[in-house]
């Protein structure tokens, strides 16, 4: 942030705006918080640009930006169970319970298929044989990762489905 700006930051915080009214501010919003130099408010403006990029990152989206955040995201998880996770001889003794940190993290992961899949479903990859069939391997994952994750403890061993279906993202 320019030195400049920083006595502007008072303005921000006493009108509580925080990241949503961030990234959707215009110059009249600007002027609403008493900013009225030209020179501040295209500074101003062009950081919450910034912002917006790094938030949307639709500049630089690509399959395989998307295929390695679904990676890192299951790899996530997998290490997260491999961790924290129920141990396997211990694991047919007592009823498995889904915690709320690993529905959250299969809800990230089943989002990031959304996304794979989306740009899958697009021209050039539409017509492409290896992208129809991984396409069909991550929906079938998906659909078992997110009806394994909701029995949880209908299903036998559910940390042991989920992390078995995580580790094949990857």
């Amino acid at each position: 942030l320019e030195y400049s700006l920083v006595p502007y930051v008072q303005f921000f915080l006493n009108n509580k705006i925080d990241g949503c009214h961030l990234l959707n501010l215009t110059a009249d919003d600007l002027e609403d918080l008493h900013i009225f130099k030209i020179g501040h408010q295209l500074l101003i403006l062009e950081a919450v640009e910034l912002l917006r990029q790094l938030h949307y990152s639709l500049n630089s989206e690509t399959l395989q930006s998307l295929a390695v955040k679904l990676g890192c995201k299951a790899r996530s998880l997998y290490n997260d169970l491999k961790l924290n996770g129920p141990q396997d001889h211990l694991e047919s003794m007592k009823q498995e319970r889904i915690s709320t940190s690993i529905l959250s993290a299969v809800s990230e992961i089943l989002t990031s298929v959304k996304a794979l899949v989306s740009w899958l479903d697009r021209l050039p990859f539409l017509h492409d044989s290896l992208c129809l069939k991984l396409k069909k391997t991550v929906l079938k994952l998906s659909i078992e990762l997110a009806s394994t994750t909701q029995r949880d403890q209908f299903a036998e061993k559910p940390h042991s489905l989920i992390k078995r279906n995580v580790s094949l993202f990857y």
